[in-house]
């Protein structure tokens, strides 16, 4: 009941418009900031918008949240499937010149997914890793694995695509059109402002479902961009299995997950070891975790309750994507 209440207020700060630039803790870009260098995900407010526009979604997020709260585990006895489950993904490259992504950069960006889904990143190999707290022992392995099934080239005439736009997903507006988008995570890496990403909440329409990456935070590491290491993807996988912010996108706010900090809004850059929240009890910021917006290279970690989440939100909502083996003719 308390994580359901917490949902319906979480839904009505939504519709009331309340977007977490207006929080004074809330650090804003300034206009000279360097692409996606601070604010790079606009999931949050996409999903306002809907809200806001279709009133019908926050129904379909108050019905998943009961289940999700009623979950017992994917190994409980009582789920879909047990074990290692494999996502098929489609990867739209759609630039004005889309070979500008190899596919040794497609290979790579999966692999760093991969590694950190399944707790297998570097980072977690030492048993002195900082983790504001949290047990190693408990940090999750998500047992999910992608896989790409297709990769479509558009060579686009839009230089840049709108923010919280579909248009990208639309060959009819210089996008690349979903396939099989009620079976495969399709993902559009291509040009948008200030280096956005995004991904879509379940419930929503399929033909847009699914998620965006901005090209210069796909794959990995580049010279303009060496901080980001490929985990802009992990960020948004998360959302699509509809983790929030670890801040709950309001000051103070909570994310529906229980085993994480309260934060009084999101990190940059690379915090120090020890920073504390300002809320109450102020523990010690989780700036570590995919859903925070710290950079790539200082994010190495889910919580067990965010998989459990993750794992819900699988069986009563994108169950259809997911198998025990491979279903789908591998890409590479």
């Amino acid at each position: 009941m308390q994580k359901l209440i917490v949902l319906l207020c979480w839904v009505l700060f939504f519709i009331s418009s309340c977007h977490k630039s207006d929080s004074p803790t809330a650090p804003v870009a300034e206009d000279n900031t360097p692409k996606g260098e601070l604010r790079t995900c606009a999931s949050a407010e996409m999903l306002e918008e809907e809200i806001r526009d279709n009133p019908s979604r926050a129904v379909y997020l108050e019905d998943l949240e009961t289940k999700i709260n009623a979950y017992e585990g994917r190994n409980s006895g009582t789920q879909r499937l047990p074990g290692k489950l494999y996502l098929p993904v489609v990867i739209h490259i759609v630039l004005t010149d889309p070979t500008v992504i190899s596919d040794a950069t497609i290979a790579t960006q999966l692999q760093i997914l991969n590694t950190d889904l399944n707790k297998n990143n570097s980072e977690l190999a030492s048993s002195t890793v900082y983790l504001a707290g949290y047990k190693l022992s408990s940090v999750a392995n998500c047992q999910i694995e992608l896989y790409v099934s297709n990769v479509v080239r558009v060579a686009t005439s839009v230089t840049e695509f709108p923010a919280h736009s579909d248009s990208m997903k639309l060959a009819s507006l210089g996008g690349s059109d979903p396939v099989d988008p009620s079976q495969k995570l399709n993902i559009w890496v291509c040009n948008t402002p200030g280096g956005l990403s995004w991904a879509k909440f379940p419930g929503g329409p399929v033909q847009t479902d699914g998620i965006v990456i901005d090209y210069a935070f796909f794959g990995p590491n580049t010279p303009a961009y060496p901080n980001h290491n490929g985990r802009t993807a992990i960020h948004e996988v998360g959302h699509w299995l509809n983790l929030r912010h670890i801040w709950g996108d309001a000051a103070c706010g909570d994310d529906l997950v229980g085993d994480t900090p309260i934060h009084n809004g999101p990190n940059y850059y690379c915090p120090a070891v020890g920073l504390k929240s300002t809320c109450r009890a102020k523990p010690l910021m989780m700036w570590m975790n995919y859903m925070d917006y710290s950079y790539g290279n200082c994010k190495y970690m889910f919580t067990a309750g965010q998989k459990q989440r993750m794992d819900a939100t699988i069986d009563n909502a994108r169950s259809s994507y997911f198998a025990a083996t491979k279903v789908f003719p591998g890409y590479f």
